[in-house]
């Protein structure tokens, strides 16, 4: 008897997945151009958000003057924000400024670098 039950308890067990089988065949299935256009959205949205984290803590500029044909400056401003840009006041940098001459009668090299620290966080009630 135990046979028995044992048989039909598996022939119903095959019969109800059946037709979830049938139904998951019948649902649609990507082609290669969707799955390369869906993931190339993906990868477009990962890098842009990628890029305002970083645009959000990172700021350099640069500038670069020619005051004649001899002598040339330089300027490069790094700044950074760990807590991002809406807390500016929480900012660490460097400022470096490069004047050099190439006239041989007056030849000149300046270089110059300014760290930034990181300002402590200070607490209001540290002075009470």
């Amino acid at each position: 008897m135990k046979p028995l039950v044992l048989l039909i308890l598996v022939s119903v067990l095959v019969f109800a997945s059946l037709p979830a089988r049938a139904q998951s065949q019948d649902e649609k299935s990507l082609d290669l151009t969707e799955i390369l256009t869906e993931g190339s959205r993906a990868l477009t949205k990962a890098i842009q958000h990628g890029l305002a984290v970083i645009q959000d803590h990172i700021e350099i500029n640069a500038d670069a003057k020619s005051h004649s044909k001899d002598e040339n400056s330089a300027q490069l401003r790094l700044r950074l924000f760990p807590k991002g840009k809406s807390q500016s006041n929480q900012q660490l940098g460097a400022d470096t400024t490069l004047d050099y001459s190439l006239n041989p009668e007056h030849p000149r090299f300046n270089f110059g670098l300014r760290i930034i620290p990181l300002k402590p966080d200070r607490n209001p009630d540290d002075y009470v």
